[in-house]
């Protein structure tokens, strides 16, 4: 897949867990993976770029979180949102380039954009690291917090920034 052209094509995707509950449409192609982690409180889907040339595939991720499995369930959005912030931030040299508030679905979120040092194949501990950039926005529903992550190398981040604002814009809940 070439980027993200205005001809670029999406695909729809309707959660089979029902912790995640959202339909949204997503660059065709990519890989989707469900995942549920009963230990840390969390369930999540992936989608990632199915080019395995790439070193740091763009990602977007959709995390789901209870409040009531935190140790603050009264955790504001954007206070979730900075404790994700900070963990990038110890990937040095980061920063954070911006915050704002937006709406997704109907409700407010918070959204910060931060560039770090990733590595170039994820879970790779020996492996080489490379500027990354990440945009995360997090907003709160009936008691679960919502983490909406796009993942790619600094310089994939421009051409594929357009599919995660096209998979925040058409993001649906289920019920």
């Amino acid at each position: 897949m070439a980027g993200c052209s205005p001809k670029m094509r999406y695909e729809l995707y309707s959660a089979k867990d029902p912790e995640l509950n959202i339909a949204l449409e997503y660059p065709a192609g990519w890989i989707v993976q469900e995942h549920r982690d009963m230990k840390a409180g969390y369930t999540n889907v992936i989608f990632i770029d199915n080019d395995p040339a790439k070193k740091f595939r763009p990602m977007i991720v959709v995390m789901v979180k209870k409040t009531s499995s935190l140790k603050d369930p009264s955790m504001t959005p954007r206070a979730f949102g900075g404790s994700i912030v900070r963990t990038r931030l110890r990937m040095a040299p980061a920063k954070v380039l911006s915050e704002r508030k937006i709406t997704i679905a109907g409700i407010p979120a918070s959204e910060t954009v931060v560039t770090y040092q990733a590595r170039e194949r994820l879970h790779a501990p020996g492996a080489p690291t490379i500027p990354a950039k990440e945009t995360m926005a997090v907003f709160k529903k009936d008691g679960v917090l919502y983490v909406l992550r796009f993942d790619a190398g600094l310089k994939d981040h421009a051409l594929y920034e357009k599919a995660f604002r096209h998979a925040v814009r058409t993001l649906r809940f289920l019920h």
